[in-house]
């Protein structure tokens, strides 16, 4: 995960979270995580990557929607198997 904070791959860096915590025992490392919170805006949107953020919307949407996505289902998944 620190290669790809590094080089700010924000989908893979949430997607490695998500394998992490569906691991028997789960793999939660909390800095990993404020890392990843660190990048969210202020509209909820997570980027994609380290690239520049679109002011189009539709392409802003395009762009980043999969990463928001990703990113709510790892805190998701994170909070029921952390919290039993």
């Amino acid at each position: 995960i620190d290669i790809w904070t590094e080089v700010r791959q924000w989908d893979l860096v949430g997607e490695l979270l998500i394998i992490g915590v569906c691991l028997p025992e789960p793999r939660y490392e909390p800095e990993e995580w404020d890392r990843l919170a660190a990048q969210q805006y202020a509209d909820g949107m997570m980027p994609r990557d380290g690239d520049p953020i679109s002011d189009d919307p539709a392409q802003r949407f395009s762009d980043n929607q999969h990463t928001t996505v990703v990113s709510a289902v790892a805190g998701t998944l994170a909070l029921s198997r952390l919290l039993g």
